[in-house]
C-alpha cells in the first residue's frame, strides 16, 4: 500500500511598523558652545507647552544666564549646584548698574502661571525644572535651571517640575559654564556668572562698572525640527511547503 501526504502550508508574513512621534528637542546656544535638551512632553506637557512659547515667540533669544551656583564642599571650595536662566535679559550698554537688567515678563501669552504637575520625577543630575516662587508650587512661569548634581533630596520635597533632561554630551557644555567666575552684585545677581572678558580689577574697582555685552552669559533655545518620519515596512513571503512524506508499507 502506497500512502502519500503532501503537507502545503504557505505563509505570508508582512509587517508594517508605524512611525513613532518623537519627544521634544530643543538646542541651546551659548558662549561656551550649545547642547540639546529632550524635554518630557508626556510627564509634565503644561510645562513642557509654556517653555515651547516662549520658545517659539523668541523671547528666549539672546536671554541671561544670571545664576551659577555652587555649594560648599567641606574643603574651602564649591561643588556643582545649578546653572540657572530664563527670567532677565542683560542690560543695554550704558546702564548704571546690574540690578537694573531687564527682566523677561513673566506671562507674556496671558496665561496664568502653571499649575504644578510633579509626578515624581526626580530632579537628578542633568535635568531641568522650573524655578517657583517663595515655595509656591503653582509660581512656574519663565524662569528654569538645570542641575549639575542630584538634588532630588533638596527640591523634590519641594515638588520642583522636571520637564526634560539634557541629552547627550550635553553636560559638558553645562559643566563648563560651572568654571566661570561669579560676582555678587546683590539680590539677585549673588553669582552672576560673567565671561573672563571681565575681570576682578574692574569688579573691585567700586565704580559701579557694569560689564559690556560681551561679558554677560546669554542663551538662545531654537526646537530642534523632526525628522520626517518614515514608516518602516518589512514585508515579504515565507513559504513552506513542497514537502512529501512518503510512507511504503506493505500490505
Amino acid at each position: 500500500m502506497l500512502c502519500r501526504i503532501w503537507i502545503g502550508l504557505p505563509l505570508f508574513a508582512g509587517l508594517v511598523l508605524p512611525s513613532v512621534t518623537r519627544a521634544s528637542v530643543v538646542e541651546f546656544t551659548t558662549p561656551l558652545g550649545n547642547f540639546q535638551v529632550e524635554l518630557f512632553d508626556s510627564v509634565a506637557p503644561n510645562t513642557v507647552a509654556n517653555f515651547l512659547e516662549y520658545v517659539t515667540s523668541g523671547l528666549f533669544q539672546d536671554a541671561l544666564i544670571h545664576r551659577i551656583e555652587g555649594l560648599p564642599d567641606g574643603k574651602g571650595g564649591l561643588s556643582p549646584f545649578v546653572v540657572q536662566g530664563g527670567k532677565y535679559y542683560p542690560p543695554q550698554e550704558g546702564s548704571s548698574f546690574v540690578p537694573s537688567v531687564p527682566p523677561l515678563h513673566d506671562q507674556p501669552f496671558n496665561n496664568p502661571v502653571l499649575k504644578n504637575e510633579f509626578v515624581g520625577t526626580k530632579n537628578l543630575r542633568g535635568t531641568i525644572a522650573m524655578t517657583l516662587s517663595g515655595g509656591n508650587v503653582d509660581s512656574a512661569t519663565n524662569e528654569w535651571f538645570i542641575n549639575l548634581k542630584d538634588n532630588s533630596a533638596t527640591f523634590d520635597p519641594n515638588k520642583v517640575v522636571v520637564f526634560g533632561e539634557v541629552s547627550g554630551n550635553g553636560m559638558d557644555v553645562v559643566d563648563a559654564m560651572f568654571s566661570i567666575q561669579t560676582y555678587n552684585f546683590g539680590v539677585p545677581f549673588q553669582a552672576l556668572p560673567l565671561l573672563p572678558t571681565y575681570t576682578e580689577e574692574e569688579y573691585n574697582s567700586n565704580n559701579d562698572y557694569l560689564p559690556h555685552p560681551e561679558d554677560w552669559v546669554t542663551f538662545s533655545v531654537h526646537v530642534v525640527p523632526e525628522p520626517a518620519s518614515v514608516a518602516m515596512a518589512l514585508g515579504g513571503s515565507v513559504i513552506i511547503g513542497g514537502v512529501a512524506w512518503r510512507r511504503r508499507r506493505k500490505a
